[in-house]
């Protein structure tokens, strides 16, 4: 389904719609113009330009992707516009702000030395996420697909105790973080429900 907005201003026969019915920062996302004049249209989101709108040969819509701008927390809408200076013809769209939650994904019980998985999920496409341990960035991907994953271990110099892991979206501002605690040997064996045969002292 696609969401459509009737014209802004004077021209009734002009409409605008979106390939989405919700959209969240970070998106690409197809615009739709019917009854422009001949010619390219801009399209701009919230007063930014962020694409060119075109109609092919056969078509009777002008067209074009646009990628959703980030969007603040107080904003619930979007508003779009399309603007045919040659025409004076213009049309506005607005569209609700589906809201993302990011989580992330930790071991849950004490870790040692080994390597182990920080999971996260809820970040927009095509984004850059930034893995923070303890405040300091170690590392970071790009998300083509969700849940974006990276792989951790703990240097041997690691102090024994509780450790953050905070993961950041760069376009969506989204965040999401949690703790994993690191236990010294003595401490893991301690833990651990394998029982051991203890070897007399001579």
């Amino acid at each position: 389904m696609s969401a459509t907005a009737a014209l802004k201003v004077t021209s009734p026969q002009v409409t605008l719609r979106s390939a989405a019915e919700t959209v969240s920062a970070g998106e690409s996302v197809r615009f739709y113009a019917a009854g422009l004049d001949s010619g390219d249209a801009e399209l701009y989101i919230h007063g930014e330009k962020v694409a060119t709108l075109s109609r092919s040969y056969y078509s009777q819509e002008h067209s074009g992707y646009a990628t959703i701008p980030t969007i603040s927390a107080d904003e619930g809408t979007v508003l779009a516009t399309v603007v045919q200076a040659s025409s004076g013809k213009q049309a506005s769209l607005a569209l609700p702000v589906r809201r993302s939650v990011a989580s992330v994904e930790l071991p849950q019980t004490p870790v040692g030395f080994e390597s182990f998985a920080i999971t996260g999920s809820g970040f927009a496409y095509g984004e850059t996420v930034r893995l923070f341990v303890d405040g300091v960035e170690f590392r970071s991907g790009t998300i083509y697909s969700d849940p974006i994953s990276f792989n951790y271990s703990l240097g041997y110099d690691a102090a024994a105790g509780r450790h953050s892991f905070d993961l950041r979206g760069d376009t969506s501002g989204l965040t999401a973080g949690g703790s994993v605690v690191h236990a010294d040997v003595q401490q893991l064996i301690a833990l651990s429900d394998t029982p051991r045969a203890e070897q007399p002292l001579t």
